[in-house]
């Protein structure tokens, strides 16, 4: 995707003072943004809309009963949309806690996507189970994954895929591929008025900067 210069790891020192500055204003804002509106509120409920009340955080601070909660609903008889999302954040919250069961909770939930025929829902999944793979350091087979997933998503889904492409390649200290992928979550974030991809861009570029 990208379509800008390579980016080249000798900015002067105002630049990488910019992108700190921005990345700070853009993080705060985002961190906002992901606050759950209602920590109480029940997380399915057919009969409204969204009937599936996503609950974002800012770290993995939240106790177990959360994912003890998504589980349950997982296992429910609901509309398979509502069944792929859950169980795809399911997996993702669970991935910074247990990357085994992580993984079989996305291998699972992949298998159950492929039998709805759904290849958007194929492709958020790949990425969160791409993220698995990169946590396990399993690089080749992450990135594999994610290459597969962008083909089958719309666009508006590319910033979170874009941002395990560059981890990947932060991985395999390529830092200034690892930097474009950044830069091109940043241009797709800013096109698509996505505060959050922005902000996850601006953060990525800060933390490869300080490297």
């Amino acid at each position: 995707m990208t379509n800008g210069p390579v980016f080249q790891f000798n900015q002067p020192n105002h630049k990488v003072k910019m992108v700190f500055k921005k990345g700070i204003i853009l993080i705060v804002a985002g961190v906002l943004l992901l606050l759950p509106v209602n920590g109480k509120s029940q997380l399915v409920n057919l009969t409204q809309i969204p009937a599936y009340q996503q609950i974002f955080v800012t770290t993995d601070a939240f106790d177990s009963s959360y994912l003890t909660q998504l589980e349950k609903y997982y296992n429910q008889n609901l509309p398979d949309t509502i069944k792929l999302a859950i169980g795809n954040d399911l997996a993702y919250y669970w991935h910074t806690r247990n990357l085994a069961k992580a993984y079989v909770l996305a291998s699972e939930v992949l298998s159950f996507a492929k039998t709805t025929n759904n290849k958007v829902w194929e492709g958020r999944i790949q990425t969160t189970l791409g993220a698995i793979l990169l946590r396990q350091e399993k690089l080749d087979s992450a990135f594999t994954l994610l290459e597969s997933a962008k083909k089958k998503l719309q666009k508006k889904d590319w910033p979170r895929l874009l941002t395990q492409m560059g981890y990947v390649m932060e991985r395999r200290d390529q830092l200034s591929k690892a930097a474009n992928y950044a830069m091109d979550g940043l241009r797709l974030g800013e096109s698509l008025n996505d505060l959050r991809a922005t902000a996850m861009a601006y953060s990525d570029l800060s933390n490869l900067f300080s490297k």
